[in-house]
């Protein structure tokens, strides 16, 4: 099983309980959530923390508890974590090396890895708004790339002992570009590793981007813990529609989702041993929802 780690800005507004101003790239007052996802995108932790809280804070105490409770329903399972350079941790990388969990997390840069990262032109070529303009530029971009893969081993003074840590080298017309990932998987090639395994948590910033389609941003209460359990229905909202989304062959955004099938006009009949919903002849997307509500045990769902 593979759980991914990240935290999301959650901007407030008024006076609420433990929000917090933050300057560099959020220059807003906010909550930092820390949500876990695995690799299919369920939603198994939506927790709210303070807004100056860092991305590390509430992570171990969080992963704990979730590998307690996945042994205790499955003992031989696997768990490999997934986060990014934000998770830098000794603590963290400790308590997984002794507890049987495999991790590739993202390492931040310092001299003694003599990182250089430059990102000018990928910037650039994101910022253009035309779909056909852009694919091309980033094709021509990529096919002047040249990219090489490398692992050693590395302490950190803070550390308990030596890791792995894997370095992809990228040669671009910027100069070079390299980005270390410090991991406990020891038998894949660094090139697996790095593109098979740690690459694919990019997933979780959709995952994110869906919660938030549920406007789990408007945690306006005064109180934290109001807003922390009003963090926790949005994320019951999002497990839901996950749910109804794996009923259908294809795969659209939250707010889509909610539009087609969710922000409807029905009529609704209730009756001593059945709810019926009647839709209108002109709904276009009655075929899908039928289909749907039929998978979920409705016995009849016809559009009037």
């Amino acid at each position: 099983m593979v759980l991914d780690f990240d935290g999301s800005a959650i901007e407030t507004f008024g006076l609420q309980l433990n929000a917090f101003y933050r300057s560099g790239p959020y220059q807003k007052f906010m909550y930092f959530p820390l949500f876990v996802f695995d690799d299919k995108g369920w939603l198994l932790v939506a927790a709210l923390r303070p807004g100056d809280h860092g991305e590390v804070q509430l992570a171990l105490p969080v992963l704990k508890r979730l590998v307690k409770m996945l042994r205790k329903a499955w003992p031989n399972v696997e768990i490999v974590i997934r986060a990014d350079g934000a998770f830098t941790n000794s603590e963290l990388y400790r308590w997984m090396d002794n507890n049987r969990v495999k991790y590739a997390l993202g390492l931040k840069h310092n001299n003694a890895l003599l990182s250089k990262t430059r990102l000018g032109e990928m910037k650039r070529i994101r910022g253009i708004d035309d779909r056909e303009q852009r694919l091309k530029a980033g094709k021509d971009f990529h096919s002047r790339r040249a990219r090489a893969f490398g692992d050693f081993k590395y302490k950190a003074e803070s550390w308990d002992r030596e890791r792995r840590v894997i370095a992809r080298c990228d040669y671009t017309d910027d100069g070079l570009e390299v980005r270390y990932i410090v991991t406990n998987i020891t038998k894949p090639v660094a090139k697996h590793v790095y593109e098979q395994i740690y690459c694919r948590r990019a997933l979780c910033e959709g995952w994110i981007k869906n919660m938030k389609e549920t406007n789990c941003s408007r945690l306006s209460c005064s109180q934290f813990k109001a807003n922390a359990f009003r963090l926790l229905l949005h994320a019951l909202a999002y497990s839901l529609i996950n749910q109804l989304q794996s009923k259908f062959s294809e795969r659209i955004s939250f707010a889509q989702f909610q539009r087609r099938y969710i922000a409807v006009s029905v009529q609704i009949c209730e009756k001593r041993q059945s709810v019926q919903f009647k839709m209108a002849s002109s709904y276009a997307h009655a075929k899908e929802f039928r289909r749907c509500a039929k998978s979920f045990g409705a016995r009849t769902t016809v559009a009037a």
